[in-house]
């Protein structure tokens, strides 16, 4: 509770504090370039103050400067459910790491308010989630029926626009970049997440210090400073919190879609990093893209069995070789299809050998479990295997009906070939009521890396605006 009001407080008492100090009338008089730069919300009365042609006469007085606040407020209410053929296991069953919903069903309500006044915007979207899921009590017979609240504050953020040239921001915040669709390996700070393509899908918000220099149209500088743990779990498990930062450059060709991006800094346990990005556009249908990162110390859960013929997953350091993490795409744009195919390296997965370990780790014969568990789920890695291939093909004419779209998004496994396939179908009617359908389907031998949760599932969700 008492780090719950530390947190509220830095949150939404630093950041006025700071905005105060860089207001309206700041230690340094205002120059006026910086006058002439205000937001277009900025209203002056008439009147100004101007030379008289009769000096008896009295100079009228500027009236003073009325500043609206430009407000908007966006509220979405999800219907949504779905339903899931599992791969029953007590690895899978109610109360487990891996516990998973056989049927999902409920109300999702996300707000967007966004508030301006003059160069000062604050922005905050919580979201609010009831739902009832029902988990599977294998090995017994029946099911569990649980009634659960999700209350998140996925971004609080207050950014100051200091001049024409710097931005600042800090608060709960959700920035990221990078061409790739699948995850941006130069940006440690957020991580993968399975379920990101979903509609109703909403990143949680970091702690965030952020400062933007922009010069010129073609170059730009970020630097992120994390401060504080969000309510997510730590990315390796039993670590505690450790403050990141980073660098973030980026060049902008001549050519509006080509850019060049390159950004360094630390992640979790201090460990240093440097990431780069690019996208480069040949003609207006075919476009090439990389999103890297590279590290000299790995510190990550693996399987170790020296010490017990049952493995158990323990933390192990190696600084003896440069570790990458690459996303390399292409991407063919046309009216009616849009179609990315991206190649992803993991030099820090887990091969063949390593799983097997890891299978036994976590299977009833081991005392620990769950601990094995747990430090699988939260090793410290985006994905679990060396290398995945990715496509994803969206076609937003294909039906007509409803202003909607068809997606199809499928990740493959290399180490078992094992994959998961995704088709959405999107659409709406006029600005307020919108719809999805989706099923998914994984295939490749039982027990798999795509496999070990769920057979396939299904989604549906309708949405209203306001």
């Amino acid at each position: 509770m008492i780090g719950n009001i530390f947190r509220l407080v830095l949150t939404l008492i630093l950041p006025t504090f700071m905005l105060l100090i860089i207001s309206e009338k700041p230690i340094c008089a205002q120059t006026n370039a910086d006058k002439s730069e205000e937001s277009s919300e900025t209203i002056l009365k008439e009147g100004s103050l101007e030379k008289s042609k009769n000096p008896q006469k009295k100079i009228k007085k500027r009236k003073r400067k009325i500043i609206r606040w430009n407000k908007s407020w966006t509220t979405h209410l999800w219907l949504k459910g779905g339903a899931t053929a599992l791969q029953e296991s007590p690895m899978t069953s109610e109360g487990e790491l891996f516990e998973t919903p056989k049927q999902s069903y409920g109300l999702l309500l996300q707000e967007n308010f966004r508030t301006q006044k003059n160069r000062a915007q604050w922005v905050v979207r919580p979201s609010l989630e009831v739902r009832k899921d029902t988990y599977s009590l294998y090995p017994l017979e029946g099911v569990k029926a649980k009634n659960k609240v999700d209350l998140r504050l996925n971004e609080l953020f207050i950014q100051r626009d200091i001049t024409s040239a710097w931005i600042l921001g800090f608060g709960l915040q959700n920035y990221q970049w990078g061409p790739a669709e699948l995850m941006s390996p130069s940006n440690p700070i957020y991580h993968f997440a399975m379920d990101s393509q979903d509609p109703t899908y909403t990143a949680r918000g970091h702690s965030l210090l952020r400062f933007n220099y922009s010069p010129d149209g073609n170059w730009s500088f970020v630097s992120l400073f994390e401060f504080l743990k969000n309510e997510e779990k730590e990315f390796i498990a039993e670590q505690e919190f450790t403050a990141k930062g980073l660098i973030k450059t980026e060049y902008r060709l001549p050519t509006p879609t080509d850019y060049l991006g390159l950004s360094f800094g630390n992640e979790q346990m201090h460990d240093t990093f440097i990431g780069e990005y690019a996208n480069f556009t040949f003609d207006e249908t075919f476009s090439v893209y990389f999103d890297m990162k590279q590290t000299r110390i790995s510190r990550r859960y693996y399987p170790d069995k020296s010490t017990s013929p049952i493995p158990v997953m323990i933390m192990m350091t190696f600084h003896d070789s440069v570790y990458m993490l690459n996303v390399i795409g292409i991407r063919l744009e046309f009216e009616d299809y849009d179609i990315r195919w991206e190649e992803i390296t993991n030099e820090l997965g887990f091969n063949q050998t390593e799983m097997d370990l890891i299978g036994i780790a976590m299977s009833p014969l081991s005392s620990q479990a769950k601990e094995n568990q747990n430090r699988f789920l939260f090793s410290g890695r985006e994905l679990p295997s060396k290398s995945y291939s990715y496509l994803s093909i969206r076609m937003p004419n294909l039906i007509t009906w409803a202003d909607s779209s068809v997606s199809i998004r499928a990740i493959q496994s290399h180490r078992d070939q094992s994959g998961n396939v995704t088709l959405y179908w999107e659409g709406g009617w006029g600005d307020s009521w919108n719809f999805f359908l989706s099923g998914q389907g994984t295939y490749g031998k039982k027990g798999s890396e795509m496999t070990f949760l769920y057979k396939n599932k299904a989604n549906a969700g309708l949405k209203y605006t306001w």
